[in-house]
């Protein structure tokens, strides 16, 4: 399943870039009614695909599960705070370095900036967050995750549209794991 990380598909659209890496024709989604660009669901355990339960290591508990949700929210709500101030500083620290279409979020969100551009619109939300499996041997979760992004705009110093996206909903699986006593995220895509 590594593979699967690695070789994510291409952003195409600003709002792909902005971790929707599968631009669709969907009409634009309807934000969750809280005013929290992320919800705070609570930690649910599912089988696997096999029907058994996933084992898990001694080390793994509850907590850990909580804490893991808790790093996809601070996620993408450091992505929506970079997508505003236009400084990435604080969403890199959310992912692994080499989280593909980690980087190629932050770096579009960098490029922009670089550009004299900005975004409006856009925010992401985040809700439905479940485990779904547990890696034996480190503390790694999968997780999955039903991720919006409303439509968005980039305009350039003068004011004028340069890139725009309708916004979209797919359904994520993200690969969490703990690296130096914090849960950060190291993959994630389109299930």
């Amino acid at each position: 399943m590594e593979g699967r990380f690695a070789r994510q598909v291409s952003f195409v659209c600003v709002a792909g870039l902005l971790l929707l890496p599968a631009c669709t024709q969907s009409p634009p989604p309807t934000p969750p009614s809280s005013t929290s660009p992320t919800t705070t669901p609570t930690a649910t355990t599912s089988p696997t695909s096999g029907g058994a339960p996933s084992t898990t290591t001694a080390t793994a508990t509850a907590t850990d599960e909580q804490l893991a949700i808790k790093a996809v929210e601070r996620f993408y709500d450091e992505l929506n705070k970079a997508v505003v101030s236009l400084s990435t500083k604080e969403f890199r620290t959310t992912y692994k370095p080499g989280c593909e279409p980690c980087d190629q979020a932050a770096n579009k969100i960098d490029s922009t900036a670089a550009a004299g551009r900005r975004f409006e619109g856009g925010r992401v939300y985040v809700g439905a967050i479940k485990v779904v499996d547990r890696a034996t041997t480190i503390q790694m979760f999968t997780l999955e995750a039903r991720v919006s992004s409303v439509p968005m705009t980039v305009r350039d110093s003068a004011g004028h549209i340069v890139e725009s996206d309708q916004g979209a909903t797919a359904d994520k699986f993200i690969r969490v794991f703990k690296f130096r006593e914090r849960w950060i995220i190291s993959g994630l895509g389109d299930l």
